[in-house]
C-alpha cells in the first residue's frame, strides 16, 4: 500500500502543470448548460490522449469515460460537472473567459481538471484497481432540469451497474489539502428563481 500510495503521490507531482493547463484552458473557453460541445470535445481528446476508452452514447455534451481494473470488483463512478454560468467574469487574468457574458464563477472547471487528472493516474494504476471506474463528466449542472437526472433516465447507472457515486465540490475558503465530509446530501439545490421587476425608479 505504501508503494501505490508513494506512486500516486508521484504522478501527482508529475501531471501537475497539465491540470493547471487543463483548468485554465476550460476557464477561458466557457459555455453554458446544455451547450458544453467544445468543453466535452477538449475533455474527450484529453481522455483519448492517455489512452482512456469512451462511451459515446450519452450526447455530445456528456463524456463518459471507462477504465477497467486488472482485478474482480464493483463498479464506481467518479463526477465533475462541466457547465459555466452566465456571469460577466471581471478578473483580469491571462485565462479570462474568452466568452463574454459567461464565466466558470462556480468551479466546474476546477471540478473537470481534477477529474482528468484524476482519471490519468487512475489508468496508470489500473493493474491496483478492484472493478471498474465510470468517469461521468456531466452537462447542465446549473440549469433545470439537470444533466445529472438525463444521465439516470437515459440509463448510465444501469448500464454499469454503478453502486457508488462520488463528486467534490471546491471550496476556496478551505484550507489546501483539507477535505470536508458529511452524511447524506450536501450543497444541493433544485431552486431556480426568475423574477422581473417593473416600476419607476
Amino acid at each position: 500500500m505504501e508503494n501505490l500510495i508513494g506512486a500516486i503521490k508521484d504522478y501527482s507531482k508529475e501531471i501537475y502543470s497539465d491540470v493547471v493547463s487543463y483548468r485554465r484552458h476550460i476557464h477561458q473557453n466557457t459555455e453554458l448548460a446544455y451547450n458544453e460541445f467544445e468543453t466535452a470535445a477538449f475533455i474527450k481528446s484529453v481522455l483519448h490522449n492517455n489512452d482512456i476508452e469512451t462511451d459515446d452514447s450519452f450526447g455530445k455534451n456528456n463524456v463518459i469515460g471507462i477504465i477497467e481494473g486488472d482485478q474482480e470488483g464493483e463498479t464506481i463512478g467518479l463526477r465533475a460537472d462541466i457547465d459555466a454560468l452566465p456571469i460577466t467574469e471581471l478578473a483580469d487574468c491571462d485565462y479570462k473567459s474568452q466568452n463574454e457574458g459567461i464565466m466558470h464563477a462556480c468551479g466546474h472547471d476546477a471540478h473537470t481538471a481534477s477529474l482528468l487528472g484524476t482519471a490519468t493516474i487512475l489508468n496508470k494504476i489500473k493493474d491496483q484497481i478492484k472493478g471498474r471506474v465510470i468517469l461521468v463528466f456531466q452537462h447542465a449542472e446549473e440549469k433545470n432540469p439537470g444533466g445529472a437526472i438525463q444521465l439516470i433516465e437515459k440509463g448510465l447507472i444501469k448500464k454499469y451497474d454503478i453502486k457508488k457515486m462520488l463528486g467534490q465540490h471546491v471550496m476556496p475558503e478551505t484550507e489546501t489539502g483539507k477535505f470536508l465530509f458529511g452524511s447524506g446530501q450536501l450543497m444541493a439545490s433544485t431552486d431556480e428563481l426568475y423574477i422581473t421587476f417593473r416600476g419607476k425608479g
